[in-house]
């Protein structure tokens, strides 16, 4: 399957794909040198369809048989029709790269519906469940194009969704409706606008101050983030001059009004109100003037939905029409706050997490330094803008007015923050993590219907339709046995150095899978090789293939202890499954990674926010390399997976079993899928059979499950390839051996040494302090490096040469060790001596 079909396949929505009105496409040369168009074909004669006719439409399955088998064809597309509830909306010209033009961005953030690029890579197109409200179809906008069809029209279907869009096709009429008005004008409306619950009161005109207000700041079009932020003062928001920003509000407060002593009420309660409207200028004021302006060139008059004006609803009137809770917004903050979290919890879409509020949402975060394959869940906090949009949809806000009565109110500032501060929402689910597998359970049952596992805490949302196959209750050990021998399969040519890493590697792809069955951290795996080429980045995509249906998460491994926990940091927030370390060069291994490697919590501030964050720290761990060396404290933590080709250039190798592994993966990853579960469950389901190995410290619960299941099923043990990996390490006592020698040339006198003015001349860059580069400075830099584990050649700070120097302090190695100086004064820092034992 072609990454165009995969696309297609795995994001577009399937009430698109359960209808019965795909066609195929093909590039013509309309024939007068212009732009080439897109031209339907039947899928089932070849020929051209027609979208008016549904005998020459098809399934989606039979479009995308008939595009993958005539390579004249060109793509897929979707019918619209007057019997479905789909409209699409095309907007052309508005994209260049991973940018979108402002005028199509405010659109697609109005619409807020499944969206995807186009063919050219230069436009896309929305898909919302509403009806087109007038006959006309296309129009210009600013340097672009939008054409809008809800019938007798098909859209080419790409599957190419835009980051960050919805997957879903949502009901959206009533924006449809807002930006066919705001683009083609009211006289071009043919049709009422659909009704729609949120819609506040629109009576007759003319309109109360507060009406105006409220229609407004409460609008889905184009424009009206513009009015909303000129409103609330922000008059540097897309205008060059306060005097512009002006003009822009009271030119669109004409619209709704056209009496000049209400536009000079409305503008005065406005946040751009100040001194210069009252201005005299000559029988005039500034203010009158620009009144007087905008009456004379907005001729244009808002019609309310409704002709009928109904009266504001007393409190036992309010909701009659609306099944959603009232919350009435008074002085009683506890009461309010407490009413409207109940009231969220009817979102399905809302989660706690280490004391915040969070969703799930599929795309792609560049700027956390971690490369997920776009589409991939991720868990991401919940911005208060969205809190406050949810809470919208799931309770109805009102106020009480001198009349005692209530009238429609929007959440107030106040609300939201206090929600967003809580730390915890009772009857709010918690979310462990989010999985694309099914979910195996401590007792070794699975977890397999698309949703929420109240057992485990943990979102089953699978990427796409496929269907995987149950896990048999009574699995034997025969049964797991067959299974591992259909699962190494996979592996069939990749060169291991012995049958213990083969097993390592088994153990890499089942733990994943067993991650909510058991209590503790797991180890990092390392798919190391003696040569490049061997098959060591090939090997960590058919793990990733096989759980995620995808490539895995990567991310590059940080030498530098701080920048390694920002990217820890970013994988708590996100709960990443599995993380893959790439190509690790140099020495591996620090203290943010060690720490992470030993717990399942992880504690830090959030960029940008002040409060610290408490979150699960539970994926599986992944680094690749060529004979990486890996320093003692880490190296404990890690099961090797060793690859070891003993060709001159193992990339030249011929002869596979499956030559394009990946696509067979993908083919077969139910089976396989199922196979690594039947392996978990059966051992489970047994009774955790004893196999006596001995202990894993700091890793028991993941021992007690992977590990011993593996040797349970006739497999060697994973962690045999510990001791081999520990021999070859850069063990601490090689590096303590190193750091005394050096120390003891460089500072032949035992005059002691202050860690920062040792680093400031070794090191170039501080001003009034000279480089030295002779032999001795070189072996303690190597020394300090090695030590530290930071890149060569690169300064360590002194807090991290500190803190290692803490932890060798008082170490006899060869008769000599290091200690502070209690005796020696600590104006510039602790003075450290080499001591004789």
């Amino acid at each position: 399957m072609t990454d165009r079909a995969r696309d297609i396949a795995n994001n577009v929505p399937g009430v698109l794909k359960a209808r019965r009105q795909w066609v195929c496409w093909r590039y013509e040369d309309r024939g007068d040198g212009g732009k080439r168009c897109k031209r339907p074909i039947d899928s089932a004669s070849g020929r051209a369809a027609d979208p008016s006719d549904p005998g020459t439409w098809g399934s989606f399955d039979d479009a995308m048989r008939a595009w993958r088998g005539d390579s004249s064809l060109d793509g897929v597309g979707f019918v619209f029709t007057a019997d479905d509830p789909f409209c699409g909306i095309d907007l052309d010209d508005c994209l260049d790269g991973d940018h979108l033009d402002l005028w199509a961005r405010r659109l697609v953030d109005c619409l807020l519906s499944y969206t995807e690029v186009s063919p050219s890579g230069r436009g896309v197109k929305v898909f919302v469940e509403g009806s087109k409200p007038g006959d006309r179809c296309r129009t210009r906008v600013e340097n672009g194009e939008i054409e809008m069809y809800d019938s007798h029209r098909f859209f080419t279907v790409t599957g190419r969704r835009l980051s960050g869009s919805p997957l879903n096709v949502e009901a959206r009429g009533d924006v449809v409706h807002d930006i066919y008005v705001e683009v083609f004008g009211d006289d071009a409306v043919t049709s009422p606008a659909p009704p729609t619950p949120n819609s506040p009161t629109r009576p007759a005109a003319p309109l109360t101050d507060d009406e105006i207000i409220d229609v407004a700041l409460g609008r889905r079009t184009a424009n009206a983030e513009k009015f909303r932020r000129l409103w609330a003062g922000e008059w540097d928001y897309a205008s060059n001059s306060r005097s512009e920003s002006d003009a822009s509000i009271v030119f669109t407060l004409a619209y709704y009004t056209k009496d000049p002593d209400q536009l000079d009420r409305l503008y005065r309660r406005s946040g751009l109100f100040r001194d210069k409207w009252d201005e005299p200028r000559g029988d005039s004021t500034y203010g009158r003037d620009l009144i007087a302006k905008a009456l004379s060139r907005v001729t244009k008059q808002y019609k309310p939905r409704k002709t009928r004006r109904r009266a504001a609803p007393r409190r036992a009137d309010v909701g009659a029409d609306d099944s959603r809770p009232t919350v009435v917004i008074d002085t009683d903050e506890y009461r309010v706050v407490e009413q409207t979290v109940v009231a969220l919890r009817a979102d399905p879409g809302v989660f706690q997490r280490g004391g915040v509020l969070v969703r799930i949402i599929r795309t792609q975060f560049p700027e956390d330094q971690i490369k997920r394959q776009d589409g991939s869940p991720v868990i991401n906090l919940l911005p208060p803008a969205n809190l406050r949009e949810r809470i919208t949809r799931w309770a109805r806000f009102v106020k009480i007015n001198r009349d005692g009565e209530q009238q429609p109110a929007h959440p107030t500032g106040w609300l939201v923050s206090a929600i967003d501060a809580r730390g915890e929402w009772s009857g709010i689910p918690y979310l462990s993590g989010v999985s694309d597998a099914p979910v195996l359970r401590p007792d070794g049952t699975v977890f397999q219907t698309r949703g929420y596992d109240e057992q485990t805490g943990v979102m089953y949302e699978p990427s796409s339709k496929v269907e995987f196959p149950s896990v048999h209750p009574e699995a034997t050990v025969d049964d797991a046995q067959a299974a591992i021998e259909s699962l190494l399969e996979v592996v069939h040519d990749f060169p291991f150095k012995s049958d213990e890493h083969r097993a390592a590697w088994l153990a890499s792809v089942l733990t994943p899978l067993a991650r909510y069955a058991f209590r503790g951290p797991s180890p990092l795996f390392l798919l190391d090789a003696n040569i490049a080429g061997a098959g060591k980045g090939l090997l960590g995509h058919t793990i990733g293939r096989i759980v995620l249906g995808r490539e895995m998460p990567t991310g590059g491994y940080a030498h530098d202890p701080e920048e390694m926990r920002k990217k820890i940091t970013a994988i708590a927030i996100a709960g990443d499954r599995m993380v893959m370390l790439d190509n690790i060069d140099g020495a591996f291994g620090n203290d943010a990674l060690d720490r992470a490697l030993t717990t399942t919590r992880w504690k830090d501030r959030i960029l940008g926010r002040s409060e610290e964050i408490d979150l699960p720290l539970t994926p599986s761990w992944y680094a690749t390399g060529n004979n990486v060396q890996v320093a003692a404290d880490t190296a404990r933590r890690i099961i090797h997976v060793r690859l070891d080709a003993m060709q001159e250039r193992p990339e030249e190798r011929t002869g596979f079993l499956h030559p394009d592994l990946v696509e067979w993966i993908d083919a077969n990853r139910p089976r396989l899928l199922c196979d690594a579960l039947t392996v978990l469950s059966a051992y489970l389901r047994c009774g955790r059979p004893d196999q006596s190995l001995t202990p894993y410290g700091s890793f028991e619960g993941w021992s007690d499950v992977v590990r011993q299941a593996i040797v349970w099923a006739g497999m060697p043990d994973p962690c045999l390839t510990r001791a081999k990996l520990a021999e070859t390490s850069d063990t601490t006592a090689d590096t303590l051996e190193q750091l005394l020698s050096a120390w003891k040339s460089y500072d032949p006198s035992n005059e002691g040494v202050v860690v920062s003015a040792l680093l400031r001349r070794l090191y170039p860059g501080a001003a009034g302090d000279l480089f030295s580069n002779d032999e001795d400075s070189a072996a303690m830099r190597a020394a300090l490096e090695s030590m530290v584990g930071c890149p060569p050649h690169r300064a360590p700070t002194p807090r991290q040469v500190g803190n290692k120097l803490r932890l060798y302090r008082r170490r006899v190695m060869d008769g000599a060790y290091i200690d502070i100086d209690p005796s020696a004064g600590r104006k510039h820092g602790a003075v450290w001596r080499l001591h004789r034992a």
